[in-house]
């Protein structure tokens, strides 16, 4: 399988996927080349700066990368790159000109080449506490960014017709003369009908190849794909989408018809064809056909706003990732205080289990000690029996000699004072120190 961040095809759908294709071609590096690409991290700034200061077939060996490959990122990040022959004149000690680095596009991100964790979120980050969290800073205002796409992008015109289909189109276009082909040959049954031939989907059609080629001026690369949506009473319902990839953000648009059955609540709100862009929580634009002025004339408004959307999610996506930071730190401050509290009940615990041993030591030598005295007391006793005499007198030493072995045995001071002493010492080091030792 081939990995995207959109979706997932095979290696014989990559073929017919615009996107996939690309994709498939960036996952052909070997595992080390992947591992320098990901562990890398560079700004524009920065790699504006590389660019003008060293040749790109340089640059390709320092990062495991083709120069091909640094000119396309240099490209998607609207980095200007020095013109063939420049290197050659520099040598030479010809004056060249440099030009100054340009704006970056809405919904660019300000690296070039991302770090792993930053590429996949922050759940695979290893935390620094000791690193200071600063909240993402945009220097430049979105009104600044949004006014200088518009300009290089210019104006987009509607296409009259789909005789020159973008890439990112082809792939719905030739599903579909496929299924033209197969309808003619099974005698026109419905199953083998195309989805899109009413007028409003060719319609819809000139409008998605009209905007892709419009963001193709600034390398934003789009696709148009399809949808399929169960309706009950109507079955299988086949709805075009479009997304556009502005910089380092995805941006998608769909269409609402007045014919979209209710079930679906797509109904557009005019009552006429509305193109809807971004249909999601971050922000949502309705584009519709009115009387003076039809969709077809509000293609470069409609790029304004894919721009403006662009850039309002990148900063949201920024600001909702320094949040997550800062409670994933809070987090781990938390887990830490509660584990030193954990620690310092435990150590507490070990200090009064040692404190009760050694009174329940204390009273046990006391006890044993009090009842030694008592056997010797009894010794003396029974010595005073008149029956202790004559034939009795070697019985009776033999068992004092046992009982008074007995008596010392267990009298505590018949031990040696230093374990007398020892046996009420103070908890050892490990525990005043850390509770873990009851782990």
């Amino acid at each position: 399988m081939i990995r995207h961040r959109w979706h997932k095809v095979s290696k014989k759908s990559a073929e017919k996927s615009y996107f996939a294709v690309r994709c498939h071609r960036q996952h052909r590096r070997t595992s080390a080349q992947q591992k320098a690409f990901m562990a890398t991290a560079i700004t524009r700034s920065e790699l504006f700066e590389l660019v003008w200061s060293e040749p790109r077939t340089t640059l390709a060996k320092r990062f495991k990368l083709s120069d091909v490959a640094i000119g396309k990122h240099c490209r998607k990040a609207n980095i200007p790159m020095p013109p063939p022959g420049y290197w050659a004149r520099k040598l030479a000690g010809k004056s060249s000109t440099r030009p100054p680095l340009p704006l970056r596009l809405p919904g660019q991100r300000d690296q070039v080449f991302s770090s792993e964790e930053d590429r996949y979120g922050y759940f695979n980050r290893t935390e620094d506490l000791e690193e200071i969290l600063l909240p993402p800073v945009f220097p430049e205002s979105a009104q600044l960014l949004v006014a200088d796409a518009a300009n290089r992008i210019g104006n987009i015109r509607a296409c009259r017709d789909l005789s020159n289909p973008h890439p990112g189109l082809k792939r719905v276009l030739a599903d579909e003369n496929r299924r033209r082909e197969a309808w003619a040959a099974q005698k026109y049954a419905d199953y083998y009908k195309p989805y899109f031939d009413a007028p409003n989907f060719q319609r819809q059609l000139r409008l998605i190849n009209s905007i892709l080629w419009g963001f193709d001026r600034i390398d934003c690369k789009g696709e148009a794909y399809i949808t399929e949506e169960w309706v009950q009473g109507t079955g299988h319902l086949h709805l075009l989408h479009c997304r556009i990839c502005i910089g380092t953000t995805t941006v998608g648009f769909e269409f609402l018809e007045p014919t979209t059955p209710k079930s679906l609540k797509k109904a557009p709100p005019s009552g006429t064809t509305t193109l809807r862009i971004a249909a999601h929580p971050s922000g949502q634009s309705d584009w519709s056909d009115q009387a003076d002025c039809k969709i077809e004339k509000q293609l470069t408004s409609i790029g304004v706003a894919m721009f403006e959307l662009a850039e309002n999610r990148l900063r949201n996506c920024a600001t909702q990732a320094y949040e997550r930071r800062l409670q994933r730190r809070q987090e781990l401050l938390d887990a830490i205080a509660r584990k030193m509290a954990d620690d310092e009940r435990k150590r507490l615990e070990a200090i009064a289990k040692h404190h009760q041993a050694n009174r329940d030591n204390l009273r046990k030598m006391a006890r044993e000690h009090q009842s030694a005295r008592e056997v010797r007391n009894f010794v003396d006793a029974v010595r005073q029996h008149p029956e202790c005499t004559g034939a009795n007198l070697s019985a009776f030493s033999e068992w004092e000699r046992k009982v008074l072995e007995f008596a010392d045995s267990m009298d505590p001071l018949s031990q040696p004072i230093a374990n007398i002493l020892n046996s009420f010492a103070e908890p050892p080091e490990a525990v005043l120190a850390n509770g873990s030792i009851l782990q």
